[in-house]
């Protein structure tokens, strides 16, 4: 018996030291994994302290921008009304405001036209176009291709000019005449302005650029296409002179421009084989008129007209009373269609020039040896070419003009032909 309870003790003792033993290295090995973990857990951390450290750097940095990256580019590629109200509500203080603006529209300008490049461009141009006649003489042509209003529709004008170019360099084609208008109403009159310009400095005796009623300081005034999708009236009316700071100088180099282009020219197409020539008066709006359709009462100004042949200064075109009246009406004039009004009267519609009716178009033609006149001016929806009284044909080239749905197209002429076809199938 008692043998049992000595046994008993040693092996209670030796259990108790065994879990003792078994207990401390558990708690180490526990101990050394915990460590483990928290050396895992340490790195971590540092590691997220870096890339807080990184990313408060980045943002330190993207802060120094002006103005915001995102917001930036978001107006500079599309000048949204909501981002531009939201740039204005989320910057505090009339100068901050203004510096942003100044970033936004010195961003616009550069990186939409390249702006001084542009403008020596047009510079050059208008040289060219000073040495012209006011009334441009245009002789010894096989063919003549005559685009009408672009209104700032650039793709149309790319595609026109380059089927110009193709024909230029295969010469099969002796001259081209823009009829105005190049600018307003569509989103790209610089574009189109660039283009067109483009093709004169190429080809300077091969391409006569004439004035349309949109160029000129009284409708640009109130059109302003230098502020291309609406900026001015995205922009509230206080930094309406903060605008006007980037625009100035480009708004003056183009108004030379306008102030150089020539009101009218006069066309000889001739056909070798016949050797006979079609005579052909080229202007944006029409033939000035006085009041009354008889020659006695127009004999005048019609004169006066034909004389503008002999002088490179041009004619006032923005005042609409006596003495420049004539250079008004040449590039605001419209025709009456129906060939029923005997008199020429004043445009309601435009507020300015006259309607010129049938029997005054067909006394100038005769008394002028004109075979017809070709023109702008005048949208008639579908009909990119209208001829009327086989007299006049207006020419539109401009597509989708206001959201119409137009297409516009350009005229071909030779002796024989007037063609109504796209460039790119002549």
């Amino acid at each position: 018996m008692k043998f049992k309870i000595k046994n008993y003790k040693v092996f209670l003792f030796i259990f108790i030291f065994i879990s003792a033993v078994c207990f401390v290295s558990s708690f180490s090995v526990c101990a050394s994994k915990s460590g483990e973990a928290e050396s895992e857990i340490d790195l971590t951390l540092k590691e997220d302290e870096k890339s807080d450290k990184k990313d408060l750097m980045t943002t330190s940095n993207k802060s120094k921008k002006e103005p915001s990256d995102d917001l930036l580019d978001d107006i500079a590629e599309n000048i949204s009304e909501d981002s531009l109200n939201l740039l204005l509500t989320t910057v505090e203080g009339e100068e901050e405001k203004e510096n942003f603006l100044n970033c936004i529209l010195d961003g616009i300008i550069q990186k939409k036209e390249n702006l001084k490049e542009f403008q020596e461009k047009v510079k050059l141009c208008s040289k060219i176009l000073k040495e012209e006649k006011t009334f441009v003489t245009i002789k010894k042509i096989k063919n003549l291709i005559a685009v009408g209003d672009l209104h700032g529709d650039s793709v149309s004008t790319a595609k026109y000019v380059k089927g110009i170019e193709e024909l230029f360099k295969k010469d099969e084609l002796d001259h081209v005449i823009f009829l105005g208008d190049y600018v307003d109403r569509g989103p790209d009159s610089i574009k189109v302005l660039n283009t067109v310009i483009d093709l004169k400095l190429s080809y300077p005796n091969k391409v006569t650029l004439l004035r349309g009623n949109h160029e000129t300081k009284n409708v640009f005034r109130i059109f302003s296409f230098i502020d291309e999708n609406s900026l001015m009236n995205q922009v509230n009316r206080k930094y309406y002179p903060l605008c006007n700071k980037y625009t100035d100088e480009l708004k003056a180099v183009l108004l030379d421009f306008f102030n150089a282009l020539p009101l009218a020219a006069d066309i000889d197409i001739d056909s070798p084989s016949l050797k006979k020539t079609r005579k052909i008066l080229a202007v944006h709006g029409g033939i000035p008129c006085r009041r009354f359709s008889d020659y006695a009462s127009n004999e005048l100004i019609w004169n006066s007209f034909m004389n503008l042949r002999e002088t490179n200064g041009r004619i006032p075109v923005d005042i609409s009373n006596e003495p420049y009246v004539l250079g008004t009406q040449i590039l605001w004039n419209d025709f009456e269609c129906t060939g029923v009004t005997f008199e020429n009267v004043y445009n309601k519609d435009r507020t300015n020039g006259r309607i010129i009716s049938k029997e005054a178009l067909e006394n100038f033609c005769k008394v002028y040896n004109y075979d017809f006149i070709i023109r702008g001016h005048t949208f008639y929806g579908n009909k990119s070419i209208y001829n009327l009284f086989n007299k006049c044909y207006t020419i539109f080239s401009a597509s989708n003009y206001v959201g119409s749905g137009n297409t516009g197209d350009i005229a071909y002429f030779d002796y024989y032909r007037i063609l109504n076809k796209s460039i790119l199938d002549l």
